[in-house]
């Protein structure tokens, strides 16, 4: 495998960013490319601050600005996708205000635009459906990846039955509930009866969902605060209609990054066979059977993310000696090769931090990351010949 070095997507003032990973920032025929620009990198958004969405001609090599979006954050953005029934032309994104929290559908030529009542957090691959939680309800547990929302979040309790994971028809805007918080509570021992579930208010919330290849099933994290304070999931499996949960990893493996091999398997980087360091590993959907991948080399928590024909695994990794790095890893010939490397200044970190999130290109040409540079948080890409 041979690549090129990483080269600036963005314009050099201000700041620029995509957000998370595995999601493609590139139209499907590789004209266009959508990020967020702000001017300001050093704190978290408050309600009023707007971040502006770009769009990249990469054939005509200009740039302007799309829309507004008050709904973002540095580690998701505003969750940006391409609309799967029109991947070259409209784009889907978060928003909010202080009445509440959405989603918009905008036509990148005309401008015209939908607005949505959930906000989405995952977007099928062939299909205008979306994969929505309470944004809300991440705002008090979990911020680094809610909105800015004055809406009230102190109601529901715990787990309760009326809130959960929803699907939503992007093109009526109409949605059900298909899983639950008290549902999945309940079909967990270790929530129901685990000693370090001493919860205070709603510190049990769903996030960081994907569905699969061929969008009939998707995953889920149900995460909590345990009594030392700190983060604890646990990862399912589920068919579109609701049905067939599967516990994929339990509460005690330490998992922190995912998504999905084929439609049968999933990547997950976690605590593995009781390793010390993490693990990017395989898993089985509704088997169980796993191993590890390279487990003497890919031995750290980072965002994985395979090549389109699954030739490579791109990741990343968390501060390292002041740095941020970016590997494809060659899946055949088992090579592991740094792609690119970004000094991390010391402010930087933790909710405005700066992970790489590598995404590919649909046809696999390139492959897209944030980063730090002279010009502060921009996006770069490299091409892979």
């Amino acid at each position: 495998m041979e690549f090129s070095d990483p080269i600036q997507l963005t314009p050099n003032y201000p700041h620029h960013f995509f957000g998370y990973y595995e999601t493609s920032p590139w139209s499907k025929n590789g004209r266009y490319f959508v990020c967020l620009e702000t001017d300001f990198q050093d704190h978290m958004p408050s309600m009023g601050d707007k971040a502006r969405i770009i769009l990249l001609d990469l054939k005509e090599e200009t740039y302007r600005v799309l829309t507004e979006t008050q709904g973002w954050n540095f580690q998701q953005g505003c969750l940006l996708h391409w609309l799967p029934s029109e991947p070259n032309n409209k784009i889907v994104f978060n928003d909010c205000d202080p009445k509440g929290i959405f989603s918009r559908i905008i036509d990148i030529q005309s401008e015209e635009e939908r607005k949505l009542p959930r906000a989405i957090n995952a977007i099928a691959h062939s299909k205008d459906l979306a994969l929505c939680v309470n944004f809300a309800r991440l705002r008090k547990n979990r911020p680094v990846v809610s909105y800015p929302s004055e809406y009230d979040y102190a109601t529901g309790g715990l787990h309760p039955e009326d809130d959960g994971v929803f699907l939503m028809n992007l093109k009526s805007g109409e949605s059900d509930l298909i899983a639950s918080f008290d549902e999945i509570w309940n079909k967990n021992k270790i929530t129901r009866e685990g000693q370090d579930l001493l919860l205070k208010g709603q510190n049990y919330w769903f996030n960081h969902l994907g569905f699969s290849p061929e969008d009939d099933r998707f995953f889920f994290l149900a995460r909590f605060t345990n009594s030392y304070k700190m983060l604890v999931s646990s990862m399912w499996t589920m068919n579109t209609d609701g049905s067939d949960p599967y516990l994929v990893v339990d509460f005690n493996n330490q998992l922190s990054h995912f998504g999905w091999y084929s439609n049968s398997t999933l990547i997950v980087t976690m605590k593995y066979l009781k390793e010390t360091n993490y693990s990017h590993v395989l898993i089985k959907d509704r088997d169980g059977e796993s191993h590890a991948i390279s487990p003497q080399r890919l031995t750290w928590n980072g965002h994985p993310v395979f090549s389109p024909d699954k030739k490579y695994l791109a990741t990343d990794t968390y501060i390292v000696k002041n740095k941020r790095f970016v590997y494809i890893f060659d899946m055949k010939a088992e090579d592991l090769l740094i792609v690119a490397e970004f000094e991390n200044p010391k402010h930087i970190k933790e909710d405005i931090r700066c992970d790489p999130h590598p995404r590919w290109k649909p046809d696999g040409s390139q492959l897209s990351f944030d980063g730090l540079g002279a010009h502060g948080r921009q996006v770069y890409a490299i091409d892979i010949k």
